[in-house]
């Protein structure tokens, strides 16, 4: 699962109503909605706001090695 969408299920899970995030993590409440309805993405830096907001962190993705033929 995208950091993104583990973002969006994190916010939908935790209690918090969007007003109150958006209030205490100084994200536009519209900007918020925007994101949570999926038709526009954020910043890395306000989704690690987000993130650090709702305790959800990104873990980098581990490339697979290429064979060397």
């Amino acid at each position: 699962m995208e950091f993104t969408e583990q973002v969006r299920e994190a916010i939908r899970e935790c209690g918090v109503s969007r007003y109150q995030i958006a209030k205490e993590t100084n994200i536009p409440q519209a900007a918020l909605s925007r994101f949570m309805n999926g038709h526009k993405g954020m910043t890395l830096q306000t989704l690690e706001k987000l993130g650090g907001y709702i305790h959800v962190t990104a873990r980098p993705r581990r490339r697979a090695r290429r064979q060397q033929q």
